[in-house]
């Protein structure tokens, strides 16, 4: 069996792909930062819900260019220093 190609995170559509390491979600402006793994590098993105009329749920685009860290911790620092204050999982 396959895996599936999208999940649903925090109300829209992810696509399954790189291994996530750590996600904080702000609510208030509904947006999602991400810190994946590229190698040996941490790349941390930023993701606002688009709507795409092809999906019934609203799917996960960037919404602004990533960052490359070499640790996981600047790569979280980075993204709480962006997002300011949200929930972390």
């Amino acid at each position: 069996m396959m895996p599936p190609m999208f999940v649903e995170k925090q109300g829209g559509l992810w696509p399954d792909g790189g291994p996530t390491t750590f996600e904080l979600f702000d609510e208030t402006r509904q947006l999602l930062g991400v810190v994946s793994t590229r190698g040996e590098l941490f790349l941390a993105t930023i993701h606002e819900q688009r709507v795409d009329p092809q999906w019934r749920l609203p799917v996960w685009g960037e919404h602004a260019p990533g960052s490359l860290f070499g640790s996981r911790e600047e790569a979280i620092r980075y993204l709480r220093w962006t997002l300011g204050a949200g929930t972390s999982r």
